[in-house]
């Protein structure tokens, strides 16, 4: 099993980074795209100060932000907590720093003779991967586990196939649309603390990574080697668990998780979020958390 293991963390390894990458659409893709439509309408001041004055008003106008969260079949609760947190998230701090970052990469030279928006939008989404991927690495025990839990419902909730593709890292995944339509259900399913605590430590993320504090974390050899274990044992009994014939077929797909069947790769990838999940030992939990999220 511990041979298994290791494969298998090995390619979720490429996971969590490749998953937060897709969907910081969910996070701040619809702002960054209404940024640019409304700073790109032009204005007397300079086009850094224009440029931070549209981010204030957008985040700080009701119509604006209703269109954004208008994109996601959320409750109006959630809708909510996706508003405060495009509110939260775009503070004068964030606002210096992505302005500093454009204007590095000359985004703001001669924008009126340049009107490719699609480029502007993604070195904006290019600025906020980087922070994000960072970020992770600096989160708080607290915060890997709200960034998990997500995880944990998107396995629940993709399709047999894309289900596969996640848990083999097939990067082709993140860029369809089942994939986000998998996502959106995922955070339907969360309960609205959940959903709460999942943006609130991406927030943590963004913000941890500008301010360069905490340090980040670094995983060891030794800590590869104790997550394998720990996975192992909580992988089998997951799988004990499951009827005999079940657990023969997933314990085949585990073995070759690239040709087995989306059904029983699917399953066994449920499988290894719900072991990971009942570790209850804080710090042998944390450590997994911390693989899994930064590795």
């Amino acid at each position: 099993m511990n041979k298994i293991i290791e494969q298998i963390t090995s390619k979720l390894n490429n996971l969590p980074k490749s998953t937060l990458q897709a969907l910081i659409g969910a996070v701040v893709a619809a702002v960054i795209v209404v940024i640019a439509v409304v700073f790109f309408m032009g204005g007397p001041t300079t086009p850094q100060e224009q440029f931070k004055e549209t981010i204030k008003t957008v985040v700080t106008t009701d119509k604006y932000l209703d269109q954004m969260a208008s994109g996601y079949k959320f409750s109006d609760s959630k809708k909510e907590l996706l508003k405060n947190h495009y509110k939260e998230l775009f503070d004068d701090e964030m606002i210096d720093y992505l302005t500093n970052a454009l204007d590095k990469k000359g985004l703001f030279e001669n924008k009126k003779e340049n009107k490719n928006k699609s480029v502007w939008i993604a070195t904006s989404m290019q600025i906020f991967n980087a922070l994000s991927l960072q970020g992770l690495r600096r989160l708080t025990p607290e915060d890997r586990e709200k960034s998990m839990v997500f995880n944990r419902y998107l396995v629940k909730t993709l399709s047999p196939r894309d289900c596969k593709m996640f848990v083999n890292g097939d990067r082709r995944l993140f860029a369809s649309s089942s994939f986000q339509s998998g996502s959106s259900r995922a955070f339907n399913q969360m309960t609205d603390d959940e959903y709460a605590g999942y943006l609130s430590s991406l927030r943590n993320a963004f913000k941890a990574e500008i301010r360069d504090n905490p340090k980040r974390v670094e995983v060891t050899a030794g800590e590869k080697e104790k997550v394998q274990a720990l996975l192992a044992d909580a992988i089998d009994e997951e799988l004990n668990k499951q009827p005999s014939g079940l657990k023969a077929r997933l314990q085949r797909a585990a073995d070759d998780l690239d040709r087995a069947n989306p059904v029983d790769a699917c399953k066994f990838g449920r499988i290894i979020y719900d072991a990971a999940a009942s570790i209850t030992n804080p710090e042998d939990r944390d450590l997994v958390n911390k693989i899994l999220l930064t590795d």
